[in-house]
Order: structure tokens, then C-alpha cells, then sequence
């Protein structure tokens, strides 16, 4: 496989592939001949996160691109839009809320409501919550008695989830509310080390205009969203949440204990995603003195050629989708524990023995 040739910026301004210069170090110079040639980036990168977090964290270099969905009347309509579907997610929140149920909400609610200045910056497919299994069975008839309905959409694998942590989405009659709703902070191993509990424990209360949301801490926030990318094996899917850690790191250092996280991560068995994850962002241009250095892993032979393919893909914002193979070879090398990848083996083995829907979790 031949190798990516140097980004423009990559070899003027910074060691960061492509893009991420501009991300990761802002401020940095960015001229018209640069802006044409990161333009399909840009293009890859802002149709997954959406313009406004696209512009909001190019700041001015985004007017340099040129690109018509960067403009202001595009970057308002999308705000709007993602103002009115939040907005609907919090009615529900202050109605489950008003009936006795516990949550703690997470992902992208979450952390647009707590590292953003605009929570509608940050776009959200849905919203997720944390409840107790106790909360679990009276938390979907309250739902389902409203008008939701699981969905598992139309691209389950022959094996169906292998999820134990979370449900089918629950779409409501409208289909304008999606909610997840989880039983655990995160699929297998996490949740072998942070509990359900402990995320109660040291969560927060935000307000959100009229609503109180229960958030966790921010070392759980960044640990769930580095464990989330590693589950999505470090792909297109994961870049919200990465830039959601990124945001971390560069604005409340001060507020993540890395302790907690290596120790969460050697408990759980999760130690290599997390290791995966600050070498990717150190690649990407995070500086040294944010990051635990000591868990920054130095690879070789196999794991160091199958990073280097990773660090490519982030370079081309994921131009060419990864294989089965490069998902399979990505999680053996970099992304998952023996443990997990036994488990997670032995569930889809199970899904294709017994049917998909043995897999999906019964209230």
C-alpha cells in the first residue's frame, strides 16, 4: 500500500496530517492555495459534523475555503434546526423527569451542554440516557405508552447487536425524537469497571434553559468518549465524539484526572483503546504537555503499519471506507483487548446461532 504524500500543511506548519492543523492548532496561517487543496476535506469532514462546529472551530480560516454550505445563512439554517430537535428532546427529558425516573443524560447532549458555548453547535442524532435496570422496565412502558417504538434500522449485521449496554433506538410517533436509553455507561469491558452507580455518583446537574440535566463528571465524559471511538474502531463515525475529546483536552486539562482514567481502563481491561487514542491525538496535533505521556503507546511491526493506516484515513477524512478485513485486523491490533474481542466473537456467534433479536436486551 503505498503511503499518503505529505498534506500541505502537514509539511509547512505542522506535523499534523491534513485537515487538523487547522483543528487542533488554532490560529494556524491558512492561505487561498492551501484552502483549494484541503477543500475535499473540509467538504468530508463538515458533512459529518455539520457547519456550525466546522466554522466554529476553523474560526476565520473558514472563510478562506470559499465553500458555500460554511456561510452564514447556511450555518444559521442549520442552527435552527438543531435548536428546534434539542429543544424537543429536552421536553421529554423534563417529562421523564417529572415522573419520578432518574437519568443521567450522555454523548452528545451531554457534552453540548457543558464544553459548548452554543449547545446547538454540536449536532445530536439522538439522545442518550443512563438509567438504573431497576428504572429500566418503567422508563420504556412510559415511553412506549407515549407513542415510542424501538427501531433497529436497516443496517444490522446478519448477527444482529451485540450491544449490552444500550437498546434499539426508541423513535417517538413523530419521528422527530430518537432516544437511547442505557443500562450501562458503555458495551463490554467499561462497564466492568465504571458502573451505573459511579457515574451517578459523580454526575452533575447543567441547566438547559428551563431544564435541569444530569450530566456525568467530565473525566467520565472524555473517558465514554475515547471508549465509544474505540468501539467505532477509530472510524468516520467517531468524529463528533473525538472532537467533543479534543475540546476536552484543549479547554479543561485541569479537569481530567488521568489517574481515574488509566485506572478505570486497567481495571476494566480497556487500556488499549485508550493508549490507541492518545497516540491518535498526539498525531493529530494535541500538544504533549495535555496528555499522559506514559500511556502513550510506541508501536512496532504489525500494530505500528496498521496505526499508520489509521493516521491515513484521518488524513483523507475517511475518503475510502475501511473493509471488514481493515475493521477485523484495526480492532485485533489497536482497538480491543483479547477479552474483547472473544466477547464480542461469542456474541455474534450466539446472534447467528439463535437470531438477532436474542441480543437485544429485554426490559
Amino acid at each position: 500500500m503505498n503511503e499518503p504524500s505529505p498534506s500541505p500543511l502537514a509539511t509547512e506548519t505542522s506535523s499534523a496530517p491534513g485537515l487538523w492543523p487547522l483543528i487542533t492548532c488554532p490560529g494556524t496561517p491558512l492561505s487561498e492555495q492551501q484552502a483549494e487543496t484541503l477543500r475535499p476535506l473540509l467538504e468530508r469532514f463538515s458533512k459529518r459534523i455539520k457547519p456550525p462546529l466546522t466554522v466554529h472551530l476553523l474560526g476565520e480560516n473558514a472563510a478562506v475555503f470559499g465553500y458555500d454550505d460554511l456561510s452564514p445563512q447556511e450555518v444559521e439554517k442549520h442552527l435552527l434546526g438543531h435548536r428546534f430537535l434539542r429543544h424537543k428532546r429536552l421536553q421529554w427529558a423534563d417529562f421523564i423527569a417529572a415522573k419520578g425516573i432518574e437519568t443521567v443524560v450522555l454523548k452528545g447532549m451531554a457534552t453540548a451542554h457543558d464544553i459548548y458555548p452554543d449547545p446547538d453547535l454540536r449536532h445530536m442524532s439522538d439522545m442518550d440516557l443512563l438509567v438504573r435496570r431497576d428504572d429500566l422496565g418503567p422508563l420504556v412502558a412510559l415511553l412506549k405508552a407515549e407513542g415510542f417504538k424501538f427501531h433497529s434500522g436497516s443496517q444490522v449485521p446478519p448477527w444482529g447487536l451485540i450491544t449490552d449496554a444500550s437498546f434499539p433506538p426508541l423513535i417517538s410517533r413523530e419521528g422527530d425524537v430518537n432516544i437511547d436509553i442505557h443500562i450501562h455507561p458503555d458495551d463490554y469491558p467499561v462497564h466492568r469497571s465504571l458502573s451505573t452507580e459511579a457515574v451517578f455518583a459523580d454526575s452533575r446537574v447543567v441547566e438547559a434553559g428551563a431544564t435541569r440535566l444530569r450530566i456525568p463528571s467530565r473525566t467520565h465524559l472524555l473517558l465514554l468518549a475515547i471508549t465509544n471511538a474505540g468501539r467505532d474502531k477509530f472510524e468516520k463515525l467517531c468524529l463528533k465524539g473525538l472532537v467533543d475529546a479534543l475540546l476536552f483536552i484543549e479547554n479543561f486539562a485541569s479537569d481530567m484526572d488521568w489517574n481515574e482514567i488509566e485506572a478505570l481502563a486497567a481495571k476494566g481491561g480497556f487500556l488499549k483503546p485508550v493508549g490507541c487514542f492518545l497516540a491518535l491525538v498526539t498525531r493529530l496535533g494535541v500538544p504533549p504537555d495535555h496528555l499522559p505521556q506514559h500511556l502513550i503507546p510506541h508501536y512496532r511491526g504489525f500494530p505500528a503499519a496498521e496505526f499508520e493506516r489509521l493516521i491515513g484515513d484521518f488524513e483523507t477524512m475517511f475518503e475510502t471506507p475501511p473493509s471488514m478485513l481493515t475493521r477485523l485486523r484495526r480492532e485485533t491490533l489497536l482497538t480491543a483487548q483479547w477479552r474483547t474481542i472473544l466477547w464480542k466473537n461469542m456474541r455474534r456467534l450466539r446472534g447467528l446461532i439463535t437470531g438477532s433479536e436474542s441480543l437485544i436486551p429485554k426490559p
